[in-house]
């Protein structure tokens, strides 16, 4: 499975401004929560929590945030492009553009295989491209389709 499967076009926001790291996570919770149901506190908590950890940007302007949110039926993620990148803390110094945010309701050992390939996907520079270059979520879906099936 890729990220596509994880992603929908409602969970993917396109030039969010003005946002630092906490509000960031706070409206990606909010599209889990507006297209999946439930409280957006659910979704954010985990991601939270697990950013106070340890930075989750993995370079070249991502971020992937992730948890465990026994909300869920199944893994989800949601996607948000920013016009104005935010310090995540970066191992190379690169503020962050694009941030990915990963749920699931099963947690390690499971989700490391996940994130896993998400990071692979993330290191195509297509696929980067793409999420810096959309005009719509549908385009950000064809592309990671396109990569995932090659």
């Amino acid at each position: 499975m890729g990220l596509s499967d994880f992603l929908s076009p409602s969970r993917i926001l396109l030039g969010l401004g003005g946002c630092k790291k906490r509000e960031l996570i706070g409206r990606l919770a909010e599209q889990f929560a507006k297209d999946l149901g439930g409280d957006a506190s659910a979704y954010a908590q985990p991601l939270l929590a697990r950013e106070k950890l340890g930075s989750t940007a993995i370079g070249k302007g991502i971020a992937l945030p992730h948890g465990k949110a026994e909300c869920l039926s199944g893994p989800v993620a949601a996607a948000a492009v920013l016009r104005s990148p935010v310090n995540f803390q970066a191992p190379d110094g690169i503020d962050v553009d694009v941030v990915i945010a990963f749920l699931s309701p099963d947690g390690p050992p499971q989700d490391i295989g996940r994130i896993g390939d998400i990071v692979r996907e993330l290191r195509s520079d297509e696929v980067r491209q793409a999420f810096r270059t959309a005009d719509t979520p549908e385009d950000i879906l064809a592309v990671l389709g396109r990569n995932e099936d090659g």
